[in-house]
């Protein structure tokens, strides 16, 4: 757990809450980012309009729902042989603990309840559209071409990695989730008032119990 207690540029502590997944080689790297589309997110002041994401998971399931949620959004970093993915956000510091317990429930839930066709639908062409459109600048096809040939020796086409984006199913992201959450649970705060933050023992061991819910319930 890395804590950084210090002012922001507003009066909020932001949390970020990561499981670990696999590097640039790893067989499920698309998995992980029709994931990452599925969940979504942005800012509560965030304009609406085409592509904004508006309809993703955390925006109708955590901004539309809870209005001490200034920002709720999943994030992916990707290294050569290991990776993270998780959702990071932001509230009011007496809110803390409320926000943890969001984005642990939207982490563990996946592992548990199938995403709808209509999610895993609209995340894979919201991925295949980010792509694509930004494939069409010429400076990022160049810099696209050469980070595969570093990486992987060889080039993809893009309607070769459309192809996997639409063989994802329901099982993958969910043997994805299961896979994340048996890793240990990484977490970051900073702000100006730590105060409310739980200790990372405290927070850890939430994560069991709500796995442990969750897959009674089987979902929400």
């Amino acid at each position: 757990m890395v804590t950084n207690e210090r002012p922001l540029q507003e009066p909020f502590v932001k949390v970020a809450i990561a499981f670990n997944v696999g590097g640039w080689k790893d067989d499920r790297l698309v998995i992980c980012c029709v994931l990452q589309q599925l969940l979504g997110g942005g800012s509560s002041f965030s304009a609406g309009g085409p592509g904004k994401g508006m309809y993703t998971r955390l925006y109708r399931e955590m901004l539309n729902q809870h209005h001490w949620v200034e920002s709720a959004e999943a994030f992916m970093v990707i290294h050569d042989e290991a990776g993270l993915i998780g959702i990071d956000g932001a509230c009011a510091p007496e809110y803390v603990k409320d926000l943890i317990r969001e984005i642990v429930f939207h982490l563990c839930r996946l592992s548990v309840e199938p995403v709808s066709a209509e999610e895993l639908s609209r995340a894979k062409n919201m991925l295949k559209s980010m792509m694509l459109m930004q494939l069409e600048s010429r400076l990022i096809l160049c810099e696209d071409i050469a980070r595969q040939f570093v990486i992987y020796g060889k080039r993809s086409p893009p309607e070769e990695i459309c192809a996997k984006i639409d063989a994802i199913t329901q099982q993958d992201l969910m043997s994805l989730a299961q896979n994340m959450l048996s890793s240990n649970v990484s977490v970051g705060c900073a702000g100006h008032d730590l105060s409310h933050v739980p200790q990372y023992d405290d927070i850890n061991a939430f994560v069991q119990q709500m796995k442990a819910v969750i897959a009674q319930r089987g979902g929400r």
